[in-house]
């Protein structure tokens, strides 16, 4: 089993460790490529979750960006 830091034990789901998408990735391969869109869509201006959710065909990409900013790889307030 997996634990993080702590000693808490992590999920194996979807999004703990140990998963892969149809695509082959990893849980932080995923993320890496998200990062690079959120960085790619706020050059173009486009910072917005809404127009960030319409411009990804991205799997899950609401969840995928709620566990990135549970473990603190990103901040959303107000939307943004």
């Amino acid at each position: 089993m997996n634990h993080t830091p702590s000693g808490a034990p992590r999920g194996q789901g979807r999004y703990g460790q140990g998963w892969l998408d149809s695509k082959g990735r990893n849980e932080t391969q995923v993320r890496e490529e998200v990062l690079e869109l959120l960085w790619t869509l706020r050059e173009a201006g486009k910072n917005r979750l809404d127009e960030i959710l319409k411009s990804s065909t991205e799997e899950d990409l609401e969840e995928i960006l709620g566990a990135m900013e549970r473990d603190g790889w990103i901040g959303v307030q107000n939307g943004r």
